[in-house]
């Protein structure tokens, strides 16, 4: 259970806009295996079962492993949730995350990353930080999966 008033615990959330359709951006980021939002931190990712329920192992790069259990999957809404259960090396604990993807215009749409943890080992501003990042890293990825070649 999580105490939303635990003055330690970080939330954040970022969006950006990406001039692709919906449903192209879904069919990336709604794809549970896809490589794209890791950014290039992901070597491969492992994935256990589909949908709600499903156990992803990403494992990074010098050999460092994570593993989540998605909670919630819902294709028709664009969207899913998760909870990591396996930290590795990361500085969390309890950590949430979301995705959704939701139109904008006919050739648009908004990705929204959402994260919600517990530092362990680090202090709350830290971890806000390294939370922030994530999030920013993953958006920025998927939106340059889309841009045009130069």
């Amino acid at each position: 259970m999580t105490d939303q008033a635990d003055p330690a615990r970080v939330q954040c959330r970022d969006s950006v806009r990406i001039a692709a359709p919906a449903e192209a951006v879904w069919a990336v980021v709604g794809d549970l295996a896809s490589l794209v939002p890791g950014g290039g931190m992901v070597e491969r990712i492992e994935l256990d079962g589909e949908g709600a329920g499903a156990i992803r192992t990403f494992h990074l790069s010098g050999g460092a492993r994570v593993v989540e259990r998605i909670e919630s999957h819902e294709p028709a809404l664009r969207c899913y949730s998760y909870r990591i259960l396996d930290f590795g090396p990361l500085p969390f604990a309890d950590y949430v995350g979301a995705a959704e993807v939701i139109a904008d215009g006919r050739d648009g749409c908004l990705l929204s990353w959402s994260a919600d943890a517990t530092p362990a080992g680090v202090d709350a501003a830290t971890l806000r930080t390294i939370v922030a990042a994530n999030l920013d890293g993953a958006l920025q990825a998927v939106a340059a999966h889309f841009r045009p070649a130069a």
